[in-house]
This record gives C-alpha cells, structure tokens and sequence, in this order.
C-alpha cells in the first residue's frame, strides 16, 4: 500500500490556485475586480482620517508587442538570429507561380516553416480573433492615510494580514484586495507592484517622508520580496497613496462593468471626487466623469450614504418625476448590526421597466443580480399596479444600499445578498413599500385631475348640442309670448324678452353653459384633492408641529434653540434694515 504524502499549502498559494473565491475568475473580471479593490481601498484611506475623498483611477492598454517594450524583451515569434544560421525564406508552390517561377521547380532550402504551417497559423488566429486579452497598468491615488514606511511589505506581502478583521464597517471583507491584485499581476504577467505612500501620522498634516516599495509576493513562503524599499523628504507635499499594478485582463469585455461601477460609486458617495482615464492603445485619452464635493455623511457605529445623498445622487443621475427615499431603523442580523436605505425613483430618465440598484457598505454590486433578495423582492413581493405603476410600461428605478460591520454575502465573490435573513428582507421590503405609498399618493392626484379634465372635456363636447336644443326651445315659448295679447309676469319674462330682441343670443348661451361646466369641473377637483388628503399615507416619525401665536415679543427667548422630538428649531427675528430688505437678526 503507497504511503500518501502530506503537503501543505500558504495561504497565498491557495488563493493563487483558487483566485476565483475573491473574483479572479477571467482575464476581464480580474481587470473589474482589481479596479474595484484599490478603489475600495482608496475610499476607506480617505474616510478613516475625515478627508474628502479624492480618488484617480488610471487604466493604460497594451498590446503584446507594447507589453514587450515595456519590460524590455523580445516578441514571442521574433527572431533575431536568422541570418547566424543563413536562414532564407522558403516560397510554396503557389507562391511561386504569382512571382512566374515554375511549378516543377526545386524549392529552396530552408528551414522555415511549410504553407500548410502558414495556413494552420492564419486559421488559428482567426478562430482567436474573438479574444481581446491585453496587459494594462492599473494605477490608482488616493488622498488617505498613506502607509507607514515599515509596514508596506507585510500589508501587501502577506496573505491573511491586515486591518479588516475586527468587528466594524468596511467596504471590504477578506482583507485580500490589493494583495490579490499583486498575485493576478504576478500570474498573468511577473511585473512587481509599485508603492508611494506617504503616511500621514496626524489627519490634516502633511507627512514628512515618502516611501517607494517596489514587490511581488512569495508564493509558496507567503511572504513579501522588496526590490526597492526606500524612504525620502517629502519636498513635494505628497499625501495619500499611489498603487501601481501591471495585469492582463479584458477591456472590450469588462470595461462598460468598471464605468458602470464608477457611475453607481458617484451616486452613494456624492462627496467624493472620482477621476478616472483609460489610454488604449491608439493613446486616446476618455474622462469618464468627475463628481463634485459635498458634505460628509454622518454617522456612529455606522456610516450610511444618508437619505441627502443618496438623493442627490439619483436626481443628478436620473432626474426622475417622482422621488422618495426611506432609511430603516438600525436592525441586527448575528450580532452585527445593519441598517437599510431604499430610494424609489419613477420617471424622468429612469431606465424602462422596474431596475434595481444594489449597493453594500457603499459599494456598487453589480454581478447575480437575480439571486439578491432586493431584486427578488422587487419581482415577486411588490404589487407595483397596486402603487398606480405598471412594471412594463413605466420606468422605475429601485435603490436599495446595506451597511453594516459584517455584511453577509452569500456567495464567496461578494455579489449578492441571498433572501434566507427574514431582518434584511422585511426592512428592504417596508422601505420600498414606504417609498410606493407616497408615489401612489402623488400618481392618485394625477389621475383625479386628470379625471376631472376628462369629464370637463366630455360635458364640453355635447354643449354645442345642448345650446341648439334649449335655445330653440327658448325662442320658440318668446315667439308664443309675443303673439299672446295676454299680460302676465313670469321669471323667465325678461330672458323671454331679451331672446326676442336678440340681446341674448345663442352664443352667450353657450358660454354660459361652458361657464357651469367649469364650475362644477372644479368643484369636483376640490374635493377629490380634499378627499385624497384626508386619505394621505404619514410617514412613521411623522409629528405634528404647533405654532404658537405670540402676544409680545419679549415671551419668546430670540436666538435660543427649541428642541423638538425629531428637530432643533432656532428663532429669528425679522427686521427691516434702511434699504426696506427683511434681515435675519
């Protein structure tokens, strides 16, 4: 019986033979993943020392022939030493009767290759036309932190090691982003990872030094290799972070899922500045977008987009008609606490049929959408007709962004939320329903007005008619009366009378009847609108403010704060200054 042999693995290793766990499945989703991690890791720099952040993305195309140039070597199929060897190039047959040589003759010798070869050769590129597989160098700078000189190497040499595993939130999970990306560029094309950083040991300081690192990663030990690991005076003022990698992967494939990311990042951190370039290889440079700055979100424990911004960024992208969003209360799912924010946008620019957005610790999640338990929602769980939309015809945008310290991914790539955790379900649902019940509000008075116009519009249409009917009627009784000798008084003599002598005439008649139309018209608006307000949904924290009128000025303390259940209210008196312009004292 064979004695088996035990081998252990480092966890670098595993991680280089499974690189699809942490979503290197393919040269195109390893590009998407790569970009995705070192810009997570950018955000997260930034918002650990309070700094607005600013993050560059760059992505510069290769080919295999630039890719050579770049790391200084020759092309695979380029040879340099023929003439060493009096190598000639050998013609086939065909060859040779375009250039009038005959068939019979004797070929020259040689050593290259045989027509058939060339044939092979010509049909095995075009059955690889369909791969567009480049290198690119993926370079992203952040405004954060920065990394301390000494810790470079580990942080980014050592699988397992980091700053991700404690009990908080973070947009990441493993721990694993920027050091997978140094194990994709080292598999896919050997070129180390390059480092400046300057380590800002106070927020809002300048750091005094800069390091340069340049590694790669020991598979097999789990440990970092520097081939530079120097620090300087920072004469420059450098803050933040650069990240340099060199991968293959898949533009024409994957780059509409990085923009898309992007995109998505600009609306759930309006307050951020994002700049992103990608040069292919014809060198034309594209600016994707820049976001402009706002406020920073607020929050405790947990840091969530905020209803302000998550707003903002759907009106700037989308410019719906019709916008509601809806924060839960702070919930817990296996001892980590959670929070949900939905926003419901109907109209405008909003996408056709019913699209969810989904979003986790503030990061766009754009693959398995159909497993995630907002889109299952979405399809199977709102009545959206009962809501006054119809999910074919109207455009309706869903956005539904999680934050918490642990968010609970379902599958291993960090896609998707599955619907088995009933507190993230029931919250995500009310949210939405919430966000329905006031669109069904706005979208009830529409339809009201829109029936009242419709009966305006139908009762006007049969007044002409009408106008006939009666004002014949009425001229026929005044030429009755006119020919009675008899004298007696009526209500209607002196319509009668002002028919006959042709001082009312039909056409008044029939603006008067237009004029009663009208009337009634919007008498009948009125009270649907009254109707509908009685009927209205209130927000759940709704409360009722009363406002006191005063008989003196001196009861009420100017300038001090009233603190309410859910609000701070803080009186100003109006005056009026020389220039008769109400002021605020």
């Amino acid at each position: 019986m064979p004695i088996e042999k035990q081998r252990q693995k480092s966890p670098a290793e595993f991680f280089s033979d499974n690189a699809a766990i942490a979503g290197f499945d393919n040269p195109g989703k390893s590009l998407y993943t790569t970009v995705r991690e070192l810009v997570e890791n950018a955000l997260d720099a930034a918002e650990s020392v309070s700094t607005l952040p600013t993050i560059g993305i760059e992505i510069k195309e290769m080919n295999q022939a630039e890719f050579n140039a770049y790391r200084g070597v020759l092309g695979s199929n380029e040879r340099k030493d023929g003439s060493l060897f009096g190598l000639k190039e050998k013609k086939s047959k065909k060859r040779k009767l375009l250039d009038g040589e005959g068939a019979g003759g004797d070929e020259e010798e040689g050593t290259t290759a045989e027509p058939v070869k060339e044939e092979k050769e010509q049909k095995g590129k075009k059955r690889g036309a369909k791969s567009e597989d480049q290198y690119y160098i993926v370079t992203v700078k952040d405004n954060g932190c920065g990394m301390a000189f000494e810790a470079i190497p580990n942080m980014l040499g050592i699988v397992l090691s980091g700053s991700k595993y404690g009990v908080r939130q973070t947009r990441g999970k493993f721990g694993l982003g920027a050091k997978m990306a140094l194990i994709w560029g080292k598999k896919s094309t050997g070129v180390p990872v390059k480092v400046v950083s300057a380590h800002m040991t106070e927020p809002g300081t300048i750091p005094k030094t800069v390091t340069t690192c340049v590694l790669d990663i020991d598979i097999y030990k789990n440990r970092p290799r520097t081939e530079v690991h120097e620090e300087t005076t920072n004469t420059e003022e450098v803050i933040g972070t650069e990240f340099q990698v060199v991968v293959g992967g898949n533009w024409k494939s994957h780059g509409k899922y990085i923009k898309s990311y992007l995109q998505k990042l600009a609306i759930i951190t309006p307050y951020a500045e994002f700049k992103f370039d990608f040069i292919p290889t014809e060198r034309i440079c594209q600016i994707l977008k820049t976001v402009t700055e706002f406020g920073n979100p607020d929050g405790t424990c947990l840091s969530p987009a905020g209803e302000y911004n998550l707003r903002l960024g759907i009106e700037r992208h989308y410019k719906p008609d019709h916008l509601f969003t809806c924060t839960s209360k702070a919930d817990a799912h296996e001892g980590h606490p959670f929070l949900v924010e939905v926003g419901v946008a109907y109209g405008g620019n909003c996408r056709d049929k019913v699209n969810v957005t989904r979003f986790a610790n503030r990061i766009p999640l754009l693959f398995e959408p159909g497993a995630d338990v907002s889109k299952k929602i979405c399809d199977k769980l709102i009545n959206w007709k009962s809501y006054h939309m119809d999910p074919v015809a109207n455009s309706i945008e869903v956005f539904v962004s999680i934050v918490s310290t642990k968010i609970p991914f379902k599958g291993t790539g960090k896609e998707y939320i599955g619907d088995n955790i009933n507190a993230i379900k029931q919250r995500i649902l009310t949210c939405i329903q919430s966000c329905c019940r006031q669109i069904k509000e706005i979208l009830g008075k529409r339809k009201k007005l829109g029936d009242a116009k419709s009966r305006r519009n139908k009762l006007a249409k049969y007044v002409p008619d009408a106008t006939n009917a009666i004002f014949g009627i009425v001229e026929t009784v005044a030429a009755k009366k006119a020919a009675s000798t008899a004298s007696s008084q009526s209500p209607y003599s002196k319509l009668l009378s002002d028919v006959k002598s042709k001082t009312f005439t039909k056409k008044k008649f029939e603006e008067k009847l237009l004029e009663i139309v009208d009337k009634e018209v919007k008498e009948a608006e009125n009270q649907d609108l009254l109707d509908a307000k009685k009927t209205s949904v209130s927000h759940p924290d709704e409360q009722l403010i009363y406002l006191k009128p005063l008989d003196h000025e001196k009861d009420l303390a100017w300038g001090e704060t009233v603190k309410g259940g859910n609000f701070f209210f803080v009186p100003s008196q109006a005056i009026i200054d020389s220039g008769d312009k109400f002021v605020l004292k």
